[in-house]
C-alpha cells in the first residue's frame, strides 16, 4: 500500500476536515551550519512513520482515530505565517516537521495572533538568542526574534552551547534558561513547568536530546536530555499546562541509521497522544 501521509492512515482518519491535529511539513534549510540536511527531515520521518506500531501501551489505546491530516510540504519562508493561521483558524492542533529551527519564528506570530501572551518551552542544546551570526538572522538567532514580538514567557532546557552576549541576553531579560550541567544540583525536571503559564508552544530542537540517542543532527551537543528524561518533562507538561501546538525541528537523517527516525516518528505520534487523551488516562 504507497501512503502519502503520516502513520499510513486511510483517508476516514486523515481527512482534513474531519481531523483534530495536522502534522505541517516545513522541509526549509537555507541557514544551517556546520552540517546540513534538515530539509531532508520531514520526508524521513514520514517514511519511519509507515512502521510504528499505532497503539500505544502508556495510554493504552490508538490515538488516530481523532483523525491526524498532514499537509503537503512548504519551503518558502514567506508562506509558512499564512499556512499557520489558516490551520489555527480552522482549530486544528498542529505538529510542524522541520526543517532548521528557523521556521519557529513565522509560526509564532501566527500563534500570537490567536495567544497574546504565550509561554514557550524550547527544548535545545543551543540557546539560539544571538543578535546576528556571521552578520545574518538564521537558526542560531530565531529565538531571540521570537522573544522580541513581546509577550513572550521563554523557558528553555537543557542549554549547553552560547557564547558569552547570548549569556547577558539571558541575564538581563531574566529568560528561563536551565543550563545543562544544573541538573540534578539548580534544577530537576519537574521544576520547569511552574515557570510556564497556561498556554504552551513547544519547539523541540532535536539536539535538545543526547546525541548518543539521537546523532542525526546538524551541530550535535553531549550532555542532552535521554528519553525517559524527555517523557517525564512532557507527561508533567501535557497534563498540566495548555499545549497549543508544538515543532520538531533540525533532524537530519542519516545514510543507513534509522533509529533516530523511528525515535522521532513515535515521539510526534505521543505528542498527539498526550495533547488528546493523556488528562482522560
Amino acid at each position: 500500500m504507497e501512503c502519502n501521509n503520516f502513520f499510513c492512515l486511510p483517508k476516514e482518519y486523515s481527512n482534513y476536515d474531519r481531523s483534530k491535529a495536522v502534522i505541517q511539513q516545513i522541509p526549509y534549510e537555507e541557514t544551517s551550519t556546520y552540517q546540513k540536511g534538515t530539509k531532508n527531515g520531514p520526508k524521513a520521518l514520514m517514511a519511519a512513520s509507515h512502521n510504528i506500531e499505532l497503539f500505544d501501551e502508556e495510554l493504552r489505546r490508538d490515538f488516530f482515530d481523532i483523525g491526524i491530516s498532514t499537509s503537503q510540504p512548504i519551503n518558502k519562508f514567506s508562506d509558512i505565517y499564512s499556512l499557520i493561521m489558516k490551520h489555527l483558524n480552522n482549530e486544528k492542533f498542529i505538529i510542524s516537521i522541520g526543517g532548521e529551527h528557523t521556521i519557529t519564528l513565522p509560526i509564532i506570530k501566527a500563534f500570537k495572533e490567536k495567544y497574546k501572551h504565550i509561554s514557550i518551552l524550547q527544548i535545545d542544546a543551543h540557546s539560539d538568542l544571538k543578535d546576528n551570526y556571521n552578520g545574518q538572522q538564521t537558526h542560531a538567532t530565531v529565538m531571540r526574534r521570537v522573544f522580541e514580538l513581546g509577550n513572550i514567557n521563554l523557558v528553555q532546557l537543557p542549554v549547553r552551547s552560547l557564547d558569552a552576549e547570548e549569556y547577558s541576553f539571558i541575564k538581563n531579560n531574566s529568560i528561563k534558561t536551565f543550563f545543562a550541567h544544573g541538573r540534578g544540583l539548580s534544577w530537576n525536571l519537574r521544576s520547569i513547568i511552574k515557570e510556564l503559564g497556561n498556554y504552551v508552544y513547544l519547539t523541540i530542537d532535536v539536539d535538545g536530546l543526547d546525541p548518543g540517542i539521537m546523532p542525526a543532527v546538524g551541530t550535535p551537543e553531549p550532555n542532552g536530555l535521554l528519553w525517559n528524561d524527555l517523557y517525564i518533562l512532557l507527561k508533567d507538561l501535557f497534563l498540566n499546562r495548555e499545549v497549543i501546538g508544538a515543532d520538531i525541528v533540525e533532524f537530519m537523517p542519516l545514510t543507513n541509521l534509522k533509529f533516530p527516525d523511528i525515535s522521532l516518528a513515535k515521539l510526534i505520534y505521543k505528542l498527539i497522544g498526550y495533547k488528546f487523551f493523556l488528562k482522560d488516562n
